[in-house]
């Protein structure tokens, strides 16, 4: 039963991962750096462990990007980021279970911290940022 479960959780985070490099890079399957770059993820997704995270240096991230936002006048990427980020909060609270887990809001803002490359060149759509933001409302 417990291999099963190892097996499935596996392929989960192998299609996971081949979603996440395929996003982040213009590489596609049959492309040898995309099985280059999936490689590597996968390696260091099961091999790595990361820091502690501390919850006030994330706050700190995030407000500092908010005011590049709104210093750019990109202000409702700012309000969307800032209320994306505040629910996320609240999901991964709970479907995530604490047992061992400290900080893990502020782990998982962190990462989608530093997986963002130059938030402000991204291109930004307000239907779209709603359609997300009600998904993550319908998930608590």
């Amino acid at each position: 039963m417990s291999s099963e479960y190892g097996t499935m959780r596996n392929i989960e985070r192998a299609r996971l991962l081949s979603q996440l490099v395929a996003h982040l890079t213009d590489c596609k399957p049959p492309d040898e750096n995309f099985d280059i770059a999936l490689e590597y993820c996968q390696y260091h997704t099961q091999y790595h462990t990361f820091l502690d995270t501390a919850t006030p240096e994330v706050i700190r991230l995030y407000n500092g990007l908010f005011e590049k936002l709104r210093a750019h006048a990109q202000l409702g990427k700012a309000r969307a980021l800032q209320s994306l980020a505040e629910m996320s909060i609240g999901l991964v609270d709970r479907y995530f279970p604490p047992a061992h887990v400290y900080e893990r809001s502020a782990r998982i803002l962190h990462l989608l911290f530093a997986c963002a490359q130059s938030p402000l060149k991204s291109s930004f759509d307000a239907n779209e940022a709603a359609k997300t933001q009600q998904r993550a409302l319908a998930l608590l």
